[in-house]
């Protein structure tokens, strides 16, 4: 939890926060615990993830994905334009 904290903060996205946390967990499963079977159940889970997050990456690549931040800030705005209306 701590790790998508950090990630989200640093980067401003969520999904690269997820994408490293579904990422490396599957891999300290295997490595760290020798847990073959649950490494394998969780690279399922991550390559669904993945998947899932495919639209994210394409614009964070482009530059047209809203951050975290601007997502908060808009959605302020949004709420104080209405409030005005």
């Amino acid at each position: 939890l701590i790790g998508v904290v950090v990630i989200t903060v640093v980067t401003d996205y969520i999904a690269l926060a997820t994408t490293t946390t579904v990422t490396v967990v599957p891999v300290y499963m295997g490595i760290v615990l020798h847990s073959l079977g649950a490494s394998l159940i969780l690279l399922t889970a991550t390559a669904t993830i993945l998947w899932k997050h495919k639209d994210n990456y394409v614009r964070i690549a482009n530059g047209t994905e809203i951050g975290l931040r601007a997502g908060v800030t808009k959605k302020k705005t949004d709420r104080q334009n209405k409030d005005r209306e």
